[in-house]
């Protein structure tokens, strides 16, 4: 319920700040650092192969239907996608309102309640047995840099003429591709 009502909250925010900010503009930035952070969860899980915690082991349970490949069902555990998911949404709420021109109490009040929602969803995650606390920690790690370091820095702070803005940039050419067994990114540059 806290994650839906953090991407309601985005999509609420491409209306409300259509002013500041054009709305096609913000949902393909989000849509991109969103479902970058996503792939990034997914190859760790795969990569890690951490089981949740209080699972049955493997074969000692004939009801256990597992196929003990951690990675590839619903047992795979590092790092957390709520979490990190969560605090994707809340660091794209918390870039744009805290980047705005005129930035105001509202502002820090709405990234605060999205922090907040994040940091329940970690913490409900653990109390329900789904996540090592250390899933959940990495998790709102991830979700720190691809929802709100990276967009304040490539989006909403680097103007393209500055030297950070150029640098920075280049992130924007990087996609981001795979199958089952590959993983990697693609660069593509117009001249």
């Amino acid at each position: 319920m806290l994650f839906g009502t953090l991407g309601a909250g985005l999509v609420v925010d491409w209306i409300a700040l259509r002013d500041e900010y054009d709305p096609w503009d913000s949902a393909g930035i989000d849509a991109g650092w969103f479902f970058s952070n996503t792939l990034t969860t997914r190859v760790a899980k795969v990569a890690a192969g951490r089981e949740r915690p209080f699972v049955e082991p493997c074969g000692l349970d004939p009801d256990y239907v597992s196929s003990c490949d951690a990675g590839s069902d619903g047992n795979a555990s590092f790092f957390s996608g709520h979490a990190s998911e969560s605090a994707t949404l809340a660091g794209l709420l918390c870039a744009r309102h805290l980047h705005r021109r005129e930035r105001g109490r509202a502002d820090l009040a709405i990234c605060g309640a999205a922090v907040a929602a994040s940091a329940a969803t970690g913490v409900l995650r653990i109390t329900a047995d789904q996540h090592w606390a250390t899933d959940v920690l990495v998790g709102w790690i991830s979700g720190g840099i691809f929802g709100y370091v990276l967009p304040s820095l490539v989006d909403y702070r680097g103007a393209p003429g500055s030297a950070a803005g150029r640098t920075l940039a280049l992130l924007r050419h990087l996609e981001p591709m795979g199958r089952r067994a590959t993983w990697g990114l693609r660069a593509s540059f117009r001249f």
